[in-house]
């Protein structure tokens, strides 16, 4: 070897990408010398000063390439003798080459180029056409030797050309190198080496054509390693995942999820044995509710095959317009660069007609002919995906976490967040609120940021900010169907009889106990539908139905919707059991009691079948009481008019309460709890009276006391009997009676001067 030429040291790998990019350099510096010695100078350079600058001469590229020798030679060896010396220097510089990136794929350390190329499984002329390509990256000085080869100053940029002549020793083998930079190519097709599009408009011949390394596989190689900025925002690389023993799901799910993986690896591993160029590809659909762990299995997969897992979010790339054949592309490239399977996220509008249209477009059955490896599209449970396979795929379905699960999960959740769970009791947690592992895990963040926020503040407790956490959970949609009530009444409020009251709170036991009795006893096994708690509330209007529904929310920690019947119910056919899927399809996910008011409206009799709108009607009546069997939480229906709700229903619900008007007993206990403590109650007032000649029920006497208040604030005095006796008349003309002295009796004269007042 000459003077010039560095040393390889071939019994040690890589220690740095600068050691082997530089070798790499050295053995272009050799090729362009090779090429140098076969050019034929059929031209004299011009001695004219004013070209300085737009002309190279042999003396200048040999000082650049610090060929001092050949320049000062007097007596050059024949041209036929330099090229063979040249050609004997590569191929030994090749082999010391190839030693170091042995060593270095025994060390598990490759350089990254050598990575790609192994990746893509490239040629060896392949590989060199990326290290030409890389070149001028990396030392300028490249731009002006490539415009020397090219016979022109402004060509300082690789083509077809330049490579043909540096990597090509005959006619035959440029023809064959020129297959490898066709427009169907794998360096092509895959986007690793791309075209200059305006030298191919400005009528460049094909061999003139500029080529360039995508500027991802320059980043990767130089160890620079981000996303396309393109994808920055919608493309990321997932944490490593558990091994699938570690997942929080039912063994079913898991053992899927371990078939997978023996599946995929016997598929890679008969790909190994073969030389095709793309790896099997295979396509798996998850499905399950939001939160079930879709993204945790996909991780779970890859951690088990020892490649890593890269999330596409669909909709984000479709929102941004981004040309989708270029999506695509650079989303293989990215997949290949990382060793990673692809993880399709949809979004949850995709199954709005809209939403799935758009998505067709997107189909990773593009994919294959640029990365036909492993791939997940994740979706709704039940829902079939809107996007195609051209390769070979399988479903596999999630199932939420039962209670033991969901126990697990709360206390892995409050450890891993640093939280304190002695404090918290599991078993509630995790019979309260239906969560999948991934709503407990962000109810537990949102838990721990409350608590930062209001340290300190008041009397709020730690249950009640967890509590509060949890009712935000899957919430924000629900709140356009129906109406959030938050709770203000407890059990002191209301005043039923022992047994109604002794109802109510079984309602409540039913929800603490449903582990035990449907679970270690095994009644859940036995139920055909949900395992959830309905119940019908039925009485005259103002007898505390809503008032218990509010008090049942309070005690279990739990949000209550009232439904809006006039955002539910729609002329059109079919539109009212839409509602009312998505209605329940949200309460799924937030946990939330379901409260029905005026029921009789929309559960009324299924009548005989006489015309196409009764038997539409009947059928949104049978949709109703198929989605409040499967219920998993606590839905409560109101009704005033118990007679006109449809047997078959009323029999299926699991609880019926009675509210009847309040006995004068019951009248008197609730004139004396309706005033609160601090409203100034004149001694005047005389409760037992009321109690006994008005026949009212519990919500009228809150509406009479109410306005016998602001008939007093208005005179700046005391609650007195004239202001109740006023306030109790206007109640009573709201129902249409009439108020006689035989009922007012010795109060009668006050309503006159209430009326003079």
């Amino acid at each position: 070897m000459d003077g010039n030429d560095p040393v390889i040291n071939e019994h040690a790998a890589y220690a740095s990408e600068e050691e082997y990019l530089s070798d790499q350099l050295a053995r272009v510096d050799l090729m362009i010398n090779l090429a140098l010695e076969k050019k034929e100078l059929a031209e004299s350079t011009p001695d004219n000063p004013e070209l300085s600058g737009l002309v190279l001469t042999r003396d200048e590229i040999d000082r650049i390439l610090g060929n001092v020798e050949m320049s000062d030679r007097p007596d050059p060896r024949p041209r036929q003798e330099s090229i063979l010396a040249i050609i004997d220097r590569l191929t030994e510089f090749d082999r010391r080459i190839k030693l170091r990136v042995d060593l270095s794929w025994q060390n598990g350390s490759p350089p990254a180029l050598e990575w790609v190329a192994e990746n893509y499984r490239l040629t060896a002329f392949e590989k060199d056409v990326l290290i030409l390509l890389l070149a001028p990256e990396l030392h300028r000085k490249y731009e002006r030797l490539y415009a020397y080869l090219q016979d022109d100053v402004t060509r300082k940029y690789a083509t077809i050309y330049l490579v043909l002549q540096l990597l090509c020793a005959s006619f035959n083998e440029n023809l064959t190198g020129r297959a490898f930079l066709a427009s169907d190519s794998l360096l092509i097709k895959h986007g690793i080496v791309i075209y200059d599009r305006e030298a191919a408009e400005n009528g460049d011949t094909q061999i003139s054509r500029p080529i360039r390394l995508d500027t991802r596989i320059v980043d990767f190689v130089l160890h620079r390693q981000r996303f396309d900025p393109e994808l920055d925002a919608s493309v990321r690389l997932l944490p490593a995942g558990k091994p699938v023993s570690g997942l929080l799901l039912d063994e079913s799910g898991k053992r899927q999820l371990d078939n997978l993986v023996v599946h995929y690896r016997r598929m890679m591993d008969e790909f190994r044995a073969t030389r095709m160029l793309d790896a099997p590809g295979l396509t798996c659909n998850l499905r399950g509710r939001r939160g079930v762990g879709k993204s945790s299995a996909a991780a779970a997969v890859c951690h088990e095959l020892g490649i890593n897992l890269l999330l596409v979010d669909v909709p984000s790339l479709l929102a941004r317009g981004l040309h989708l054949d270029s999506i695509v592309r650079k989303i293989a490239l990215e997949a290949r660069l990382n060793r990673a399977a692809l993880y399709f996220r949809l979004g949850e509008d995709a199954r709005s007609a809209d939403a799935a249209d758009r998505i067709r477009g997107f189909d990773p059955g593009t994919l294959p002919h640029r990365f036909s490896g492993l791939k997940f599209v994740a979706g709704a449970a039940d829902e079939s995906s809107p996007l195609g396979e051209m390769d070979s795929s399988m479903t596999i379905e999630l199932q939420s976490q039962d209670f033991e699960l969901r126990k697990l999960a709360w206390g892995r959740a409050l450890q891993e967040h640093s939280v304190e769970y002695d404090m918290f009791e599991l078993d509630e947690l995790a019979v309260k609120f239906e969560f999948t592992a991934g709503q407990i895990d962000s109810a537990v963040r949102q838990y721990r940021d409350h608590a930062v926020i209001e340290s300190g503040v008041g009397d709020t407790n730690a249950r009640e900010l967890l509590y509060r956490a949890c009712r935000q959970q899957g919430t924000r949609k629900l709140a356009g169907l129906a109406q959030k009530i938050a709770p203000v009444y407890g059990w002191e409020d209301i005043v039923l009889s022992t047994g109604s009251l002794q109802q109510l709170k079984e309602i409540c036991e039913q929800v603490r106990l449903s582990p035990c009795v449907l679970g270690d006893w095994g009644f859940g096994a036995k139920l055909q539908r949900g395992s959830g708690v309905n119940a019908l509330f039925s009485g005259p209007t103002g007898t505390g139905k809503t008032m218990a529904a509010e008090i049942i929310a309070g005690e279990l920690g739990l949000d209550l919707y009232k439904i809006d019947l006039s955002s539910i119910v729609s002329k059109y056919i079919g539109e009212t059991e839409k509602n009312l899927g998505r209605l329940f399809d949200e309460a799924e996910s937030s946990n939330a009691i379901l409260f029905f008011d005026e029921a009789d409206a929309l559960f009324g009799k299924r009548t005989e079948v006489k015309d196409s709108h009764d038997r539409y009607a009947n059928i949104e009546v049978n949709y109703l009481l198929q989605r409040i069997e499967e219920y998993r939480g606590i839905v409560v229906l109101a009704t005033n008019l118990r007679n006109h709700l449809d047997d078959a229903f009323t029999r299926r619900l699991r609880i019926t309460i009675e509210f009847p008007l309040p006995d004068e007993q019951s009248r008197a206990h609730i004139w004396e709890k309706v005033f609160p403590p601090a409203a100034p109650l004149d001694k005047s007032v005389d409760i037992a009276f009321v109690a006994n000649r008005f026949k009212l029920s519990g919500g009228s006497i809150r509406n009479a006391a109410l306005t016998s208040a602001f008939l007093a604030a208005r005179e700046n005095q005391a609650i007195s009997m004239r202001h109740v006796i006023c306030a109790i008349k206007r109640e009573l003309q709201k129902m249409g009676r009439i108020c006689t002295k035989n009922e007012f009796g010795q109060y009668y004269k006050l309503l006159a001067d209430g009326e003079a007042a």
